[in-house]
């Protein structure tokens, strides 16, 4: 079953709780050339990403750590990696300087752990404001508007931090960590979203994942070259590629059988 074995994987993994219970039945595929990946409807409502709290013990360096993240999110957002200091961004934090040094071997490091952990709220926002959605198409364009709209900055952030990881390869663990996480919570709240709501899919939705991260960034990216130039004609492409690979050709839903 598609659900259960994407789902024991996630649980094997210590990110988001994703998954809960694993169900007890599994997914079908229908007969034909293309054919649709159909999951059992759920009566009750999974969140996608859902936070799972951690139990591990925080001492004064761990606090240390995550003081000087958060305190560095807003003013990366603000004025990008060279616009600040390390003695801004300790200031900020209410540490010293030499504690960016210790945690994260740099501002890089900073830079790239706070631009990361920033990118995968900004997923977890984005899922929740297509929850509701009444469509395929809808969600679809709930999570790119989100994504390039409210958090056009936090993905231009993380694509920042990408291309800094290019040139600096010790960084690039962090970034690789980061994309598997964005991948595999992503294809987990499809399956979620998928079995609540009967929906249909022409492709696996880890193939739908990849394309829509792949797709996100690079527009990112075109955005932030392009500025005001920019062209809509782009999002609304990328658009209606997801939706072509998440709709079953001539139907938008599909009311699975009762078990």
């Amino acid at each position: 079953m598609v659900a259960d074995r994407f789902c024991g994987h996630v649980r094997r993994h210590d990110f988001f709780n994703l998954c809960g219970p694993a169900p007890r039945t599994g997914g079908t595929i229908s007969p034909g050339r293309a054919p649709a990946r159909t999951y059992p409807r759920m009566s009750a409502s999974l969140p996608p990403f859902a936070s799972r709290a951690q139990s591990r013990p925080r001492g004064n360096g761990t606090a240390t750590r995550d003081v000087l993240i958060e305190a560095a999110i807003p003013h990366f957002l603000r004025h990008g990696f060279e616009g600040v200091s390390v003695s801004q961004l300790a200031k900020a934090a209410k540490a010293f300087p030499n504690h960016v040094t210790y945690h994260f071997g740099g501002k890089e490091g900073l830079f790239v752990e706070a631009a990361s952990q920033a990118m995968l709220r900004a997923a977890k926002q984005a899922e929740k404001s297509s929850l509701n959605s009444a469509s395929v198409e809808e969600h679809t364009r709930l999570l790119i508007s989100n994504l390039l709209g409210p958090s056009s900055g936090t993905v231009m952030l993380f694509a920042e931090a990408m291309l800094l990881a290019r040139r600096k390869p010790h960084l690039s663990t962090r970034i690789k960590a980061t994309l598997h996480q964005l991948n595999d919570a992503g294809e987990a709240a499809m399956v979620l979203t998928l079995m609540r709501t009967g929906w249909r899919t022409r492709v696996a939705p880890s193939v739908i994942t990849r394309s829509f991260w792949a797709s996100i960034f690079g527009l990112a990216l075109q955005k932030a070259a392009m500025g005001k130039a920019f062209e809509q004609e782009s999002a609304e492409a990328v658009a209606r590629l997801m939706i072509n690979l998440d709709n079953a050709p001539g139907e938008k839903k599909y009311d699975s059988p009762r078990p």
